[in-house]
């Protein structure tokens, strides 16, 4: 994990980041689509230690299984603590 430049804030790294926090169920319904978004989500810039803000759409298909918006929430609120690059997002990230 790179170190923030100048002044330093303290921040986890992005390992301490648990996806088992994302409770999901079954629920399989291919025809339905399912689409979350949100702009209040945050990380810390790994390179500066300030706050990195982002905007996260959730789009799918649900084939197999799903996840509350709580759930998801509670997994976006540990990114809050945690130097993560947001910029460099994809479908692999989440």
């Amino acid at each position: 994990m790179p170190k923030a430049d100048g002044k330093y804030f303290e921040f986890d790294d992005e390992d301490q980041i648990n996806p088992d926090f994302l409770e999901t169920f079954p629920f399989d319904s291919p025809t339905q689509y399912i689409m979350t978004e949100t702009d209040e989500f945050s990380a810390v810039c790994p390179f500066s230690g300030l706050p990195d803000l982002a905007y996260v759409k959730i789009e799918y298909y649900p084939t197999g299984g799903t996840s509350s918006i709580k759930s998801t929430k509670i997994l976006f609120c540990q990114f809050s603590k945690c130097g993560y690059l947001s910029g460099r997002g994809n479908q692999a990230d989440l």
